[in-house]
């Protein structure tokens, strides 16, 4: 689940990078570009709109753009947990663990 989510913010910050460049090319090609079918280039680029990104295509220039200067920021970051936290998600944990190792029995 990790390593997809890395790769789906990947996608993101390089379509953001191409956009900002107006060097995407007509979708067929923006598609290519970011190794993607059209459907799931037209998926994304909707969900970059819902996250606020003002974002049109130009068919004189074949290329999507931004049509306000905004920066789309994608970041992972590790934050230490307090004890509180920490007790908190491990109590869950433990819950479940204990959960998984029982048997059930169906009357």
């Amino acid at each position: 689940m990790t390593t997809l989510f890395i790769k789906y913010a990947e996608r993101l910050k390089y379509a953001n990078w191409l956009i900002h460049r107006c060097a995407t090319g007509s979708p067929k090609q923006f598609a290519k570009r970011l190794n993607i079918s059209e459907s799931h280039l037209y998926n994304l680029l909707e969900e970059l709109r819902l996250l606020g990104m003002p974002l049109a295509y130009s068919k004189t220039r074949q290329t999507y753009y931004y049509t306000e200067p905004l920066q789309l920021r994608i970041e992972i970051v590790v934050v230490p947990l307090s004890e509180d936290e920490e007790q908190t998600i491990e109590g869950g944990l433990k819950i479940m663990l204990n959960y998984s190792h029982s048997t059930f029995i169906r009357v």
